[in-house]
């Protein structure tokens, strides 16, 4: 039978594995690795590595599958805890690599969003400067730590910004996940505020936040518009006005995914941006 995959498709796969951990590579097309544990269903974690991917062909030719075997998490959020999209499940059809990350220090960052360092070093904000492995260059790239914090301001998750602005095209290089982080709502730590307040700004990404915070306005934040869960509605309990600000394709998602929830439509007001 002839091989229906190229040794550059084998070697892209083999890369691809590098944003996993646990990887057990079973042949050059099929490998598991441990679930990233998007929702926090695996007990203790995925000890036992469960997911598995494969190298396989489809109607747009090569792709890898992903399948948690143990609790069926959503790919599209097990991609995004390791810093992917769906569509970095095809390799390149003109051969190139990955986008390099450009880059983005604290101060670069405090000066895009005109907010003072002081305030974005905060302990109830908490960015830092750091740096990110960059796989394309083989080189760290000035990076900004955003942490996301529960109600009781310990660590949950961590998201690196690795650049300033989306590019016009190729992957979006603004942002990389710390493998291992489990998707939540960013700001938890401030919700006490919005109860108080008796509102919320419910908005798209960490910026906003930053934004709204600073001006006094209690905010929370949506990991991707896309990334949605109904299970996160529980933290919003007590709220009793969730504001969608809408302003761009990604406030519309937003709208469109957090108006189906039952526990919150009742409560959801949108505003135009």
């Amino acid at each position: 039978m002839t091989d229906p995959f190229t040794p550059a498709d084998k070697r892209w796969f083999k890369e691809l594995l590098t944003d996993f951990a646990e990887v057990d590579l079973r042949s050059d097309t099929s490998a598991r690795a441990q679930c990233p544990d998007p929702y926090g269903r695996h007990i203790n974690g995925d000890r036992n590595p469960s997911l598995s991917l494969d190298l396989s062909q489809n109607g747009s030719g090569p792709t890898v599958l992903l399948h948690c075997r143990s609790q069926r998490c959503d790919v599209g959020a097990i991609l995004d805890c390791v810093g992917k999209e769906p569509k970095d499940l095809y390799p390149s059809k003109n051969g190139k690599l990955p986008s390099a990350l450009p880059g983005c220090t604290l101060e670069d960052y405090a000066e895009s969003k005109s907010l003072p360092l002081d305030f974005l070093t905060h302990e109830y904000v908490g960015l830092k400067d750091t740096t990110y492995f960059c796989r394309v260059t083989q080189k760290n790239v000035p990076a900004v730590w955003i942490p996301y914090m529960d109600e009781s301001g310990q660590l949950v998750a961590l998201r690196y910004r690795t650049g300033l602005r989306k590019p016009g095209e190729g992957d979006d290089t603004r942002f990389r996940w710390e493998k291992g982080s489990i998707l939540t709502l960013y700001g938890r730590n401030w919700l006490d505020i919005a109860k108080e307040a008796g509102y919320a700004f419910l908005v798209e990404g960490e910026s906003d936040c930053h934004t709204g915070w600073y001006h006094n306005i209690p905010t929370v934040g949506v990991p991707g518009a896309t990334n949605w869960k109904d299970e996160w509605a529980v933290c919003l309990d007590g709220i009793d006005l969730l504001i969608v600000t809408v302003e761009d394709l990604a406030g519309e998602r937003l709208w469109e995914a957090a108006s189906k929830c039952e526990r919150l439509k009742e409560r959801l007001e949108r505003a135009e941006v």
